[in-house]
């Protein structure tokens, strides 16, 4: 029986990567395959379902979430010390939290997870990534500091991915970021998209919510940070309501930004139009229920929102990140915006103007036979294909 290890930056956030995880996991034939997981960061926010028989090492770092200022003070201290030390040292935390020897080891996103990769030459190395690789292009950058950091970065990451056999990229903008960083590691990168249970989302999307059906809904899922972006959003929804349209406007997730986007939104005066959910563990009856699906983000591996709502046949707006194009048949069911409020809410009227309209609802039922060949099945026999 073959020994699989998955490290993962964290698997207790509720986020996409943690969600395709959990998929494979789930369908994985745990009669070949002896698998364990290594989440560096715990976050407690949810617990992903899995096997029993799936083996979950201790975390390198334990996010506490108490109101002690001291121990608020030790835990961001700890997580600084760790992300920097984790880059030069990776062979200290291998022994101290990683004790066993694997056949095939797979780092779940890029930077910590692969640094963590073991070096052994008989042990294969994969590196699955989430994310478009931008952040490395230290070219780009205009101040020193910032040029440095992601100079010190990109080098990091490039021996990371020296080490490893395989690169895997989840779509093409992110591979070709993949590429355009590191042309010379072309020849060992492949894409292989996410796959998904589609019938469990639709199972779970019939959970009975409270909200209101008296006017369209527009949702926005996802943590609150500067890359999600959710201000966008706030700011395309003002445009419309000066219009003089009606909706209300969902929000679903949590983060280091919900304070200071709950206080933009009562700055604007759209607090009547904006409901608050926090963090769900099953968004789906929420995705169900929801007119338009909004995707503000910057960047985006492969928006695992972005299939659930076609497959609940919401309608989907967002920007042009990683995965869309794939995700929409080349944008076929899909409104594209650019990162400004005059365009993204352009983009949200067309829809809701003709949201009654049989087009509309005849291209819906079209985008969700679409999205039926991102299977978890197809996934499965591509991982499978790499590990044996």
């Amino acid at each position: 029986m073959k020994k699989l290890l998955f490290i993962i930056w964290t698997f207790s956030m509720g986020g996409g990567a943690e969600k395709v995880l959990a998929e494979i996991l789930n369908g994985i034939d745990t009669q070949k395959y002896d698998v364990t997981i290594l989440e560096y960061h715990k976050f407690d926010m949810k617990k992903e379902v899995i096997p029993p028989d799936i083996k979950v090492l201790p975390p390198i770092i334990v996010e506490y979430n108490g109101t002690n200022k001291m121990k608020l003070l030790i835990n961001k201290l700890k997580v600084k010390f760790a992300r920097v030390s984790v880059k030069y040292f990776p062979y200290i935390f291998r022994k101290l939290y990683i004790k066993d020897k694997y056949d095939v080891e797979i780092a779940f996103n890029y930077m910590i997870p692969t640094f963590l990769l073991s070096k052994q030459n008989n042990v294969k190395k994969i590196a699955w990534n989430h994310c478009e690789l931008n952040d490395l292009d230290y070219n780009k950058e205009k101040s020193k500091l910032k040029k440095l950091k992601s100079y010190t970065n990109y080098k990091a990451q490039k021996k990371a991915f020296i080490n490893c056999d395989e690169i895997v990229a989840i779509s093409e903008k992110n591979y070709k970021s993949f590429c355009d960083v590191y042309p010379e590691m072309k020849y060992k990168s492949k894409i292989i998209y996410n796959g998904f249970d589609l019938d469990k989302i639709e199972r779970m999307s019939y959970e009975t919510v409270d909200l209101p059906t008296d006017k369209p809904l527009i949702l926005s899922v996802g943590r609150m940070d500067a890359n999600k972006n959710q201000k966008l959003i706030l700011d395309a929804a003002l445009l419309l309501k000066q219009k003089g349209y009606s909706f209300n406007l969902v929000f679903a997730g949590t983060g280091e930004d919900e304070h200071e986007l709950k206080k933009y939104c009562n700055s604007i005066g759209m607090d009547n139009d904006v409901i608050w959910i926090g963090y769900v563990n099953n968004p789906y009856p929420y995705v169900k229920r929801a007119d338009i699906l909004a995707i503000t983000s910057y960047n985006e591996g492969f928006p695992t929102v972005a299939i659930e709502a076609l497959r609940l046949k919401a309608a989907l707006i967002s920007t042009d990140v990683a995965g869309i194009r794939e995700i929409t048949d080349n944008y076929k069911y899909c409104k594209v915006a650019e990162w400004n409020a005059v365009n993204y809410a352009e983009k949200i009227e067309e829809v809701l103007v003709n949201l009654n309209n049989l087009k509309h609802i005849e291209l819906l039922e079209e985008a969700k036979r679409y999205v039926g060949k991102f299977t978890i099945t197809n996934q499965l026999e591509k991982l499978y294909e790499m590990i044996k």
